[in-house]
This record gives C-alpha cells, sequence and structure tokens, in this order.
C-alpha cells in the first residue's frame, strides 16, 4: 500500500502539500485499493475486525511476558501510525478534498463497532483466561478508535490517556494470568474456583484491574472511558456524523456485556468452590510486586487523574 502510494504521488513524505492533490488526480479506486492497503497493514498491528483472527491463538500461546507486551506495546504504536496516517488527509487544506480520495471516518466506524460488538460479546463464551483476554483487547482496540474518529480537540488527549491507562491494565491483567498459571496451573475460568481463599493479594488485584478494564469507579479505566465518550460527544456536536451516536451507543453497551465475562473470575475464584483442593507452589518473586504497583496506578490515578491529565 505504501509503495503504490509512493508510485501515485512520487514524494515518501505524506505531509507534503503535494501529496493529497497527486494522489487527487488518481481514479478514485485506484487511491482507494492503495489506502485499504495501508489500512490492512495497521489493522493487523492493531487486530482489529476482521484482521484480529491471528491475536486470541498468538495470546494464548505466546509466553506472558510476550503476550503482555504484545497487546500493549504494538498497539500503542499502531494508533500512532494510524493518527499520523489519518493527518495526511486533513492536515492540508488543497483543492482535493479527503473525502474525495478516501471515506475515512465511515469505513473506520464500522470497524470500530465491529470491533467492540465482536471483541466483547465473543469474549463471553471463553473459558480459556487468556483467549478471552485477547478478544476483550479487541473490544478496546474499538473502543480506543472511537477517540480517534471523533476529531475533536479532546479526542487525541483522551486517546492517550486511555492507551497509558490500558497498557497498565492489561499487563497487570495478564501478568495475574500467568502468575496464577504458574502457581496452580489454571488456565480456565473454571480452574479459578475457590482460589481467592489461597491466593488472596493476586485475586484482589485481579479484581480491581478487571473493574478498571469494566471502566467502574473510582478507577482509572473509568477515567479513560468517561474522556473518551466525552470526546466522541464533542465531535458530534461539531460535526453532526451518525456515526458517532452509533459508536457511543456501541461502546455503553459493549461495556455493559464485558461485566459478563470479567466477573466470571472474582465469581469463580470467591462464590464457588473447588472439589479438590488446588495445588499451589507458593512462592514470591517480583512479579507480585509489580502487578501490586501497577494497580495501585489505577486505584491512585482513578482518584486523582489530574496527575495524568
Amino acid at each position: 500500500g505504501m509503495s503504490l502510494l509512493y508510485a501515485f504521488t512520487g514524494t515518501l513524505n505524506l505531509y507534503d502539500a503535494e501529496f493529497l492533490v497527486r494522489l487527487g488526480q488518481m481514479p478514485a479506486t485506484v487511491s482507494g485499493i492503495a489506502i485499504v492497503l495501508v489500512l490492512v497493514g495497521i489493522g493487523f498491528k492493531l487486530s482489529f475486525v476482521p484482521l484480529h483472527f491471528w491475536s486470541p491463538d498468538v495470546y494464548e500461546g505466546a509466553p506472558v511476558p510476550v503476550t503482555a507486551f504484545l497487546s500493549t506495546g504494538p498497539k500503542i504504536a499502531g494508533f500512532a501510525i494510524l493518527i499520523r496516517f489519518l493527518w495526511a488527509f486533513t492536515s492540508y487544506k488543497t483543492e482535493v478534498q479527503p473525502q474525495h480520495v478516501f471515506d475515512f471516518v465511515s469505513v473506520l466506524s464500522a470497524v470500530a463497532i465491529l470491533s467492540m460488538i465482536a471483541g466483547n460479546f465473543i469474549a463471553v463464551w471463553q473459558n480459556n483466561i487468556k483467549r478471552m483476554l485477547a478478544y476483550s483487547s479487541i473490544g478496546h482496540t474499538g473502543f480506543i478508535m472511537m477517540a480517534v474518529i471523533a476529531n475533536s480537540g479532546n479526542g487525541i488527549k483522551a486517546m492517550l490517556f486511555y492507551l497509558l491507562i490500558y497498557a497498565v491494565m492489561n499487563m497487570a491483567a495478564f501478568m495475574l494470568a500467568g502468575r496464577i498459571e504458574d502457581l496452580t496451573g489454571a488456565v480456565t475460568v473454571k480452574e479459578y474456583r475457590g482460589l481467592g481463599k489461597f491466593l488472596k493479594v493476586e485475586m484482589v488485584c485481579f479484581v480491581i484491574v478487571l473493574m478498571s478494564l469494566t471502566g467502574l469507579p473510582p478507577l482509572a479505566g473509568f477515567i479513560g472511558k468517561f474522556l473518551v465518550f466525552s470526546a466522541v460527544f464533542e465531535g458530534y456536536s461539531t460535526s453532526h456524523s451518525g456515526w458517532l451516536p452509533a459508536m457511543l451507543i456501541t461502546g455503553a453497551v459493549t461495556t455493559v456485556v464485558s461485566l459478563f465475562y470479567y466477573f466470571k473470575i472474582p465469581l469463580n475464584a470467591f462464590l464457588r468452590q473447588s472439589e479438590t483442593e488446588p495445588v499451589i507452589d507458593k512462592k514470591q518473586n517480583v512479579l507480585l510486586y509489580i502487578i501490586i504497583v501497577l494497580t495501585f496506578l489505577l486505584l491512585l490515578w482513578g482518584i486523582f487523574p489530574g496527575l495524568l491529565v
């Protein structure tokens, strides 16, 4: 896709004032194919629908430190690439309108809505903890895209805030899943039954992290979702695009849906009993202290969001 854009425009600089002019001189179908190919590449990085199929298998099969990194670092970089690419079509006023080249708002809005729906609803049916978190990550990708599409004054600020919070939440969640697997061998929701009695610190931290992922107060995840919703509403008040309220409704509904799978973990850990007492290889390591620090940050930033905003 990038090679085609270079062939059509003769420049490697997306911010060249002539970039949109030369691209607009190409047939809409041809330029659209090049842009779609670039978005497909970014889509694999972000694992949004319909380019998400690799992530549940990789998240489940990879070692936990790798999974924790894959679900945060490359995703943040992917959003950076997406924003830089989109700005190329909105930074300069030329005689070629961006809509003439490609309708980014409609395509990315549909992708965001599908990602939120697919990620959260499929996660409800997952039993493996890491696969469940993988589909949750897909849903969060769609949610974060709302802030990008809103194109409001606070959209990028809300996205950056949410990405930082998301990175902390996801790293903590996968670290907890990995530690519990190392200590007990539990990898599915049913195998978490009764673990709350034996792994009190880990499970309390897990509940706090899951509450933040859901977006419940007074945790940082709630502030992040509030800022994203506010940015989308602000964008709608100026653009009146029908996609924005559709994304708002989808985001609200899928946030409620996420409660059903996130709280399967504390439900089994604290309220259900295992038929056999788990064999726990008790060991302390630095990972537990990192998890506690990350959990504390979610509480701190939830109560004092001004530290980050």
